[in-house]
């Protein structure tokens, strides 16, 4: 039995692309490239499961980041920082660094 794609991913699909999702308990909040939020009472592990993975990089427990808006990218010693398109500023965790600079570079290569 396949399984249904939620009501919030089908409503984006008509309307906007995502920059991002950010976890904020059980909901997930959804950040739109037409500057809209989408609130979702579903878990980002949730969401996880219908969206394709080789699109979104998972930053933390609480963030995943659209490739697609990624327009630049700081490594630092300890960290680094990704811009998105809309000048927001992400931190990339430390633990996360290296995986985020092999799929950075994959990409823009």
């Amino acid at each position: 039995m396949a399984m249904k794609t939620p009501k919030v991913l089908q409503q984006i699909a008509g309307i906007a692309k995502i920059l991002f999702i950010e976890a904020d308990q059980n909901y997930s909040v959804f950040h739109l490239s037409n500057g809209r939020r989408l609130v979702s009472g579903y878990t980002l592990k949730f969401h996880v499961q219908y969206l394709d993975e080789q699109q979104f990089f998972r930053m933390n427990r609480s963030l995943l980041v659209s490739w697609e808006f990624v327009s630049e990218v700081n490594f630092l010693k300890d960290n680094g920082i990704a811009v998105l398109k809309n000048d927001r500023r992400i931190r990339i965790p430390r633990r996360r660094l290296k995986a985020f600079q092999k799929e950075y570079n994959g990409k823009t290569n």
